[in-house]
């Protein structure tokens, strides 16, 4: 009986670790229709950095949905195949999503919500950039040369890329000490063909406290895009995917 209740005691304590999600996604994209979804966290075992898939579902008439447990709160991404879709915050409860041309939402959850205001924000400035293309097609087709429409149109874009830096540091300095200051920064990351000390990097690594420089993630790309911190400062013991685990 004490063994039993032992086990019992330690299966309610493994329970009590973990919690629940579940993700109802809704898409007004023609094009999801049909396609295989992934649901990718950060793998921190090993040498490499890559993602690792904890579930997958098919797009079937505009719905999917996602399911599984988690020991600590993380920040996953949505893929199509190897391009990305949306990020998500695994906080435990029923999550909700709504993707469409204009923007992604997120409910469920304090993190996911104010996740889901940034996207919101970060959208409207990817929309102004989308117009701008279009301005700039339509620019070259009606005879202007191509000095011409960068002359014309280059002094916005500078201002909206510069609108969008500012947004995204705000958002991971405002965040640093939840998963979704270190996790958006990382994803800025994974959109460099190499490891790179951008100005913008060095903007937000330079702002941060020394226990996001530590994070082993975050470590790792420095010291590959050859950022030196100060001696004192060691990579913290890595969370591992593990920590995730997929709901049959």
């Amino acid at each position: 009986m004490r063994q039993i209740s032992f086990f019992l005691l330690l299966l309610l304590g493994l329970s009590a670790c973990s919690s629940q999600y579940n993700i109802d996604g809704n898409s007004s994209l023609a094009c999801l229709d049909g396609k295989k979804l992934y649901l990718r966290v950060p793998k921190t075992k090993g040498k490499a950095a890559n993602g690792v898939n904890i579930d997958s579902c098919v797009v079937v008439h505009g719905r999917f949905s996602f399911g599984g447990t988690i020991d600590s709160i993380a920040l996953a991404e949505i893929y199509v195949g190897d391009q990305h879709l949306m990020p998500v915050v695994l906080e435990g409860g029923q999550l909700l999503l709504q993707v469409d041309n204009y923007a992604q939402t997120i409910t469920g959850g304090p993190l996911n919500d104010r996740l889901s205001e940034f996207m919101t924000q970060r959208a409207r400035f990817d929309n102004e950039l989308w117009e701008l293309d279009r301005t700039a097609n339509r620019l070259l087709y009606n005879g202007k040369t191509m000095a011409q429409v960068i002359t014309l149109l280059e002094p916005r874009r500078h201002d909206l890329l510069q609108r969008i830096e500012l947004l995204e540091n705000t958002f991971i300095l405002d965040n640093i000490n939840n998963v979704l200051g270190e996790g958006y920064f990382l994803m800025l990351t994974e959109q460099q063909p190499f490891p790179v000390m951008t100005k913008q990097f060095l903007t937000i690594i330079e702002q941060a406290p020394a226990s996001f420089r530590r994070h082993p993630l975050i470590h790792r790309y420095l010291l590959a895009a050859g950022y030196v911190p100060a001696a004192a400062e060691k990579p913290q013991t890595a969370k591992t995917s593990d920590s995730v685990s997929q709901k049959k």
